[in-house]
C-alpha cells in the first residue's frame, strides 16, 4: 500500500487512539534521550524567539503543542491543523480552556489562511504523507512571515527496518498479492533527500534514535496501530490475516529477544529549518 493511499490514512489517522499508542512506544522503548518535539522547539526559540503565531500542519494528537506550552509558555497563539476530524476532535478536547490554541480541519495543501502570517510553522512526520510534497511546502512556505522559520521534523533514509522487514517477510510467507514494498514513506522525504524540496537552503539537525524492545507484546501493538496495514493493505480489515501476520512476527521477535534479550530496531531523527527571508 503506498504511503499516500487515502485508505491507509483514513485508517491510521481517524482517530488519535493508534498516533497515543505509537507515541507511547517511542517514549517507553526509543533509544533517544529526548523527544524530537522538544529538541525542535529549542531549537526553534534559539533561532527566532518570541513567536506571536505558531502553526502545526498535521498536528496529529499534539505533541508539539504541549512541547511549546511546556517550554514557551501560554504566550505564542498556537494554530493547529489535521485532515483527520477525529484529530481535530482529540486538538479540541486536549486544549480544553486553552483560549489561545485553536484546532482547524483543512488540507495541508490548499491553507485557508493569508500570506505570512506565522512565526513559526511545522510540518513534523507528515510531508512524505502528501501526495503533492511541493505544493504542501509551497503553501506551508507561503503563511512564514518574513524572518520565520519553515520546520519540517522527519526521520533517516530507512527507519525502523528491522520492522519493515519482519512486515515484508510476513506478508510474503502469506502469499498476500503485492506483498512486496517498494516506498516507503521515508523515501519521499528524509533527512538527506529533503533539503532539495525546500524553499531557502536548510540547516538539518539529525541524531541517532530507534527502538529497544524486551517484550514481543509490545511490537504486537506499536505493528497493529497502523504500521501492519502498510504490508497487508486491504487484507488488514481482516482480522483473521492481520492476527495471523501479527503472530508469526510475534514469534520472531520472541526468538530474537530470548536469543539476545532485546529486539533492537535502528533509527535516525531530525529535522530541517529553513528562515525566510
Amino acid at each position: 500500500m503506498h504511503p499516500t493511499d487515502p485508505r491507509y490514512l483514513t485508517g491510521q489517522y481517524a482517530s488519535g487512539d493508534n498516533l497515543a499508542i505509537i507515541a507511547e512506544t517511542h517514549w517507553r522503548y526509543g533509544m533517544a534521550s529526548e523527544d524530537v518535539f522538544s529538541v525542535v522547539t529549542r531549537a526553534l526559540f534559539r533561532e527566532r524567539p518570541q513567536p506571536r503565531t505558531i502553526l502545526d500542519i498535521g498536528a496529529g494528537t499534539g505533541e508539539w503543542y504541549a512541547s511549546i506550552r511546556r517550554l514557551g509558555g501560554d504566550e505564542p497563539q498556537y494554530m493547529a491543523l489535521d485532515q483527520s476530524t477525529g484529530m481535530v476532535e482529540h486538538l479540541q478536547s486536549r486544549f480544553g480552556t486553552d483560549a489561545r490554541a485553536q484546532a482547524l480541519q483543512a488540507d495541508a495543501q490548499s491553507l485557508p489562511f493569508p500570506d505570512a502570517v506565522f512565526d513559526w510553522v511545522g510540518m513534523h512526520f507528515v510531508l512524505y504523507f502528501l501526495p503533492n510534497m511541493r505544493a504542501g511546502l509551497q503553501e506551508a512556505w507561503r503563511v512564514v512571515s518574513p524572518g520565520g522559520i519553515l520546520a519540517c521534523v522527519t526521520n533517516g533514509r530507512r527507519p525502523h527496518y528491522e520492522l519493515w522487514d519482519l512486515q515484508e517477510e510476513a506478508a510474503r510467507r502469506m502469499g498476500l498479492p503485492g506483498a512486496a514494498q517498494s516506498v516507503t514513506a521515508s523515501d519521499r522525504f528524509h533527512l538527506d533527500n529533503g533539503a532539495e524540496l525546500l524553499p531557502e537552503p536548510p540547516t538539518v539537525h539529525r541524531w541517532p534514535a530507534g527502538l529497544r524492545f524486551d517484550e514481543a507484546d509490545a511490537v504486537v501493538r506499536y505493528l497493529a496501530a497502523g504500521p501492519i496495514r502498510k504490508h497487508l493493505g486491504g487484507h488488514a480489515d481482516d482480522p483473521a490475516v492481520r492476527n495471523a501476520a501479527l503472530e508469526w512476527i510475534r514469534g520472531q521477535v520472541d526468538r530474537i529477544i530470548s536469543r539476545h534479550g532485546v529486539f533492537a530496531v535502528q533509527s535516525e531523527v531530525g529535522f530541517y529549518l529553513a528562515r525566510r527571508p
